[in-house]
């Protein structure tokens, strides 16, 4: 069952006790959704609004609050999601890659050696080489150009390869080569949680899963970081900024790693990787990095507008995309709209940091001071009594020169 709408839940923090607030949901001018927050005993509350899934939404959560108000509002989009172009080049079976690539986010093909069309590759986000035994000098030129334009490449060894075809094209990330094939079954047994592969896929970090194996792999020098390693600490999977290799095959003859857990996140994510799509908002004055998969015209750039504000973000243009970069600009909040030839072509959002309304009172408890004031009222009564009593003073020491300045008179005028 696939739904035909999507949730988009809402969290809220207080800084004193609330039972509950008003909330509306906007898209664009129009209100669509309105209903309340009610706040649990930790001052935290909870929305959730369904909206239909293929509507694009300019979308605004706003609050009616008589604190501060730049952070009444949140802004998001929700645009008309791209697809991740991924080709898998081999003759090897790509069943699994089918499975993980689905129709609804990605673009997958897959094609043997003899029926690649090489002036498709950079139209291509993600390549894989899915077990060749060799790599043609054709192709490693061709996947070379396609990486120093910023595609992405993984790189899966079969069984029996030829070693110099293969280091001819490794050899250009990260000083890679395959040395030496090792015919000893090894567990893989080390995750890099921290890897951007890996980030937000375990809740911590697990040591006691079932291992998955290799009963043959390669000896590898690289100066990439591992991402899965065997025990004997050489690489498994290792890689960065595109370009990604394993040093073993995953054919079910030599590894049972295609029925681990592991499998659907490590490909899932090395395809969503290779395009950073668009997110629903982004924060102010954050470096942001967003990708467009957009071929722009000779001498032409893409303007962000809102309203009569406009700006040119930092652009980089690739054969088959465009990487923004975000950071002085923009200066205000709202959703944003990415201008081609005057033409909008996708939806931006960006929103003030959360951080500033969650309120952290300094600890009095070790101050040093001459007083201490319970609440704001006792400090302004206390300030108006030593008021009164510097008054008093400056009348002593005027009265004291008045006084002063008679007796210098009658001492003068009575001898």
């Amino acid at each position: 069952y696939k739904s035909e709408n999507i949730e988009i839940t809402a969290l809220f923090s207080s800084n004193y006790e609330l039972e509950s607030i008003p909330v509306s949901l906007f898209n664009g001018d129009q209100l669509i959704a309105k209903t309340s927050a009610s706040f649990s005993e930790n001052n935290k509350g909870t929305v959730i609004f369904s909206i239909p899934k293929n509507e694009i939404v300019k979308g605004k959560i706003q609050i009616s609050d008589t604190g501060l108000a730049y952070d009444n509002a949140l802004y998001f989009n929700i645009d008309a999601k791209e697809k991740i172009k991924v080709l898998a080049i081999g003759k090897a079976t790509s069943n699994y890659l089918s499975r993980i690539y689905t129709e609804e986010e990605f673009q997958f093909t897959s094609v043997s050696l003899k029926s690649l069309n090489y002036g498709a590759l950079d139209e291509q986000n993600l390549i894989i080489l899915n077990e060749l035994e060799t790599i043609p000098n054709a192709l490693v030129t061709s996947l070379a150009s396609f990486v120093r334009k910023d595609g992405h490449v993984v790189v899966i060894p079969s069984m029996a390869i030829e070693l110099d075809s293969y280091n001819r094209f490794l050899s250009k990330s990260y000083s890679t080569n395959y040395t030496e094939r090792i015919n000893m079954e090894r567990n893989i047994t080390d995750i890099s949680f921290s890897h951007p592969i890996y980030q937000n896929v375990f809740e911590k970090n697990v040591r006691n899963f079932q291992y998955p194996k290799v009963s043959q792999y390669y000896r590898v020098k690289t100066s990439a970081p591992s991402i899965l390693s065997l025990q004997d600490k050489n690489p498994f999977l290792f890689g960065a900024d595109g370009f990604f290799a394993f040093t073993a095959s995953i054919a079910r003859e030599n590894s049972n790693f295609k029925n681990s857990p592991l499998i659907v996140p490590t490909f899932y994510n090395l395809g969503t990787n290779s395009l950073k799509l668009p997110a629903l908002y982004y924060v102010l004055k954050n470096e942001t990095s967003v990708e467009i998969p957009l071929k722009l015209t000779k001498d032409n750039i893409l303007k962000a507008r809102k309203g009569d504000y406009e700006f040119i973000p930092q652009q980089t243009s690739f054969a088959n995309k465009v990487s923004l970069s975000f950071f002085e600009n923009p200066t205000e909040d709202g959703i944003y709209s990415l201008i081609n030839a005057e033409v909008p072509i996708r939806n931006l959002s960006f929103n003030h940091a959360r951080e500033e309304s969650q309120l952290v009172y300094s600890d009095l408890t070790n101050l040093k001071a001459t007083y201490k004031n319970e609440s704001i009222a006792t400090f302004f009564d206390r300030m108006q009594k030593d008021s009164s009593i510097n008054a008093l003073w400056k009348w002593f020491v005027i009265l004291a020169l008045l006084f002063m300045g008679i007796e210098l008179l009658i001492q003068k005028y009575l001898q």
